[in-house]
């Protein structure tokens, strides 16, 4: 053979061995077999055991002698090397759990991912014991809902799952009941259970445009991992412009021609989406009923301002009652006014006695927008109950009780100066009449034995026994003194 033919035979052998190394290597069965070259059964494999107790050892074909010819002759050594097959484990380690591990995982959606306010929306979770043998122990999902929305509907306890809310953390419990191995109770390998969470952007709201709300979800068990679940949604929040009062009276009613006095307490505040400019917030009563029977004894008590502003407008309605309300360019305008203190009025020579409406107009100094807010300017100002009817004259002295309603209306003014008026809060105060009422009643019946109970006929000229019984009632809306009759 030539020396290109003897290194071709040798690395040959070597490939076989290789092989029988990869086989053994890749765990196939305790032994494995190689086959040498066709036509070659100088060469062979030994068999390799599966523990590695021992190597296989490949050897070498035998010289091959010179070939002699009529030219000088060459010798073409041969090398006869030992070739060693290392001992390789057929042992394979393959990963999994650790005992007693479940499997655990937890899908969380909404049905709506950019809510506008007033929108209602929910949020929908899936948690599943994923494990394939591995029941999961006491198996809870945990939802902590954003503070930015409203809760409109919550899971209900069944015999499947026990669930809890907290309202002070905002913190939904949800423990499922289901029967495992060993008698404990959570969810079995394999299954999924889900529930939704009804919730809703409030109409009113801090949240801005574009906020991103987020929501993370958790699931736990006793014998399991915990794995979070994520969802955000992203508020759209429009321009809507909105104003919004409160108004109290008190005391609440007033005997006539008394003159007595009371307190009207008016608040407005701007209830606008925060992508509204507002530049002004403004609060008016001038309820033309109310100012034809009651005067105005104080211009007010400011004692809150709405966010954002540091100043204050008066504005008077001063016309004849019978030409009230004041339109826009009909009330006089007094300040600004700043700090938290009683207001004063410079009326032009008119008295508190002529005011027949009155409008409180909050704003910043420096021009800046007033935001959204729960709170508002609030000022309280007094009233006194009038002898007569502004509007007429005549003796305010109503012989029943009449009942007043006295509505302040809200309103706010955009950059653009577009006003939007909001809805009117009302308050009740009733006048008692002021002149004493009495009542009285009288009967007459057969008393024959005196005991003050009707029994039996009067007969004229047979001395029948008679009683009257006379009745008076108080009917005034105060207390008297005494009562004649």
């Amino acid at each position: 053979m030539t020396d290109r033919m003897l290194r071709r035979r040798a690395v040959q052998v070597m490939t076989a061995a290789v092989a029988v190394v990869g086989m053994v290597a890749g765990g196939y069965g305790a032994t494995a077999l190689a086959q040498s070259d066709a036509g070659d059964p100088s060469t062979t494999v030994a068999p390799t055991t599966a523990d590695g107790s021992s190597s296989t050892t490949v050897p070498s074909t035998t010289a091959v002698p010179s070939t002699t010819t009529s030219a000088p002759s060459t010798t073409v050594p041969v090398a006869a090397p030992t070739i060693t097959v290392p001992t390789v484990p057929t042992v394979m380690t393959v990963p999994r759990a650790s005992a007693g591990t479940a499997t655990l995982s937890l899908t969380k959606t909404t049905t709506l991912a950019t809510p506008r306010p007033g929108e209602a929306f929910e949020y929908r979770l899936v948690g599943s014991c994923s494990s394939l043998v591995e029941d999961c122990v006491n198996f809870t999902v945990t939802d902590t809902l954003p503070a930015e929305l409203e809760i409109t509907s919550l899971p209900q306890s069944n015999t499947l799952r026990e669930v809890t809310f907290d309202p002070a953390t905002r913190l939904l419990t949800v423990l499922y009941k289901v029967p495992v191995a060993a008698g404990a109770t959570g969810l079995p390998a394999g299954s999924s259970q889900s529930f939704g969470i009804g919730v809703r952007l409030p109409v009113e709201s801090p949240v801005l445009d574009g906020d991103v709300i987020s929501n993370t979800g958790t699931v736990d068990a006793d014998n399991g991992d915990p794995v979070n679940s994520s969802v955000d949604v992203t508020a759209v929040v429009p321009s809507a412009p909105a104003a919004a009062a409160t108004k109290t009276w008190s005391p609440a009613s007033g005997l006539a021609l008394t003159n007595p006095d009371s307190t009207v307490t008016v608040t407005g505040r701007n209830s606008s989406s925060t992508s509204t400019q507002v530049k002004e917030v403004s609060v008016e009563d001038s309820t033309t009923e109310v100012w034809d029977r009651f005067d105005l004894t104080s211009a007010g008590i400011l004692e809150a301002y709405p966010p954002g502003a540091d100043q204050v407008f008066v504005d008077l309605c001063l016309l004849p009652v019978a030409s009230a309300p004041c339109a826009e360019g009909d009330w006089t305008t007094v300040g600004p006014q700043s700090g938290v203190a009683p207001l004063t009025l410079d009326d032009g020579g008119n008295t508190l006695a002529d005011v027949v409406g009155v409008r409180y107009r909050f704003s910043s100094s420096s021009g800046a927008d007033l935001p959204f807010s729960a709170d508002g300017g609030r000022v309280a100002f007094g009233l006194e109950l009038r002898d007569t009817l502004r509007s007429t004259g005549a003796e305010l002295n109503p012989s029943t009780s009449q009942r007043i309603d006295n509505c302040a209306t809200p309103a706010v003014v955009e950059a653009s100066n577009a006003e939007t008026v909001g809805a009117d809060a009302c308050a009740r105060y009733t006048i008692l009449p002021g002149s004493s009422v009495v009542g009285a009643s009288k009967k007459m019946f057969s008393d024959s034995d005196g005991n003050w109970s009707a029994d039996g006929n009067i007969v004229v000229g047979q001395g029948s026994g008679v009683t009257m019984a006379i009745t008076a009632t108080n009917r005034s809306a105060f207390p008297v003194p005494f009562m004649q009759v």
